[in-house]
């Protein structure tokens, strides 16, 4: 009988951080003056990209959207504002609604209530 294969092997060289990650995990911060909104979807890509594109939509193209920061915690569907000052407001968690599915993604109009609420 052959060896088994040890899964969870130690990463090699290249499987450590590559240069586009880290220019990622350097850019997270915002440009001066710009909005940006971190969308963090599991499995929901489709979604999540309709969202961003309407989220556009109602601020303009300066909208900063990024998708999946980190990666994503299994079943999540969470919308996040960057303020100019640093802080964070979570806008929408779906992380605790449903069943049904369809309960976990936001109405874009809800979002961008929020948002304004929480840009004054």
């Amino acid at each position: 009988m052959p060896p088994r294969k040890k899964r969870g092997s130690a990463p090699t060289a290249v499987d450590e951080i590559s240069p586009q990650k880290k220019a990622k995990t350097n850019n997270e911060k915002q440009a001066d003056g710009q909005m940006r909104i971190a969308i963090e979807h599991w499995v929901y890509k489709r979604r999540a990209l309709a969202l961003a594109e309407d989220l556009r939509e109602s601020f303009g193209a300066d909208l900063q959207v990024d998708l999946n920061l980190d990666k994503p915690r299994r079943g999540a569907f969470e919308c996040t504002l960057f303020k100019e000052d640093d802080s964070e407001v979570l806008v929408w968690t779906g992380l605790k609604k449903g069943p049904p599915r369809k309960m976990k993604f936001p109405e874009t109009e809800d979002v961008v209530k929020e948002i304004k609420k929480a840009l004054l």
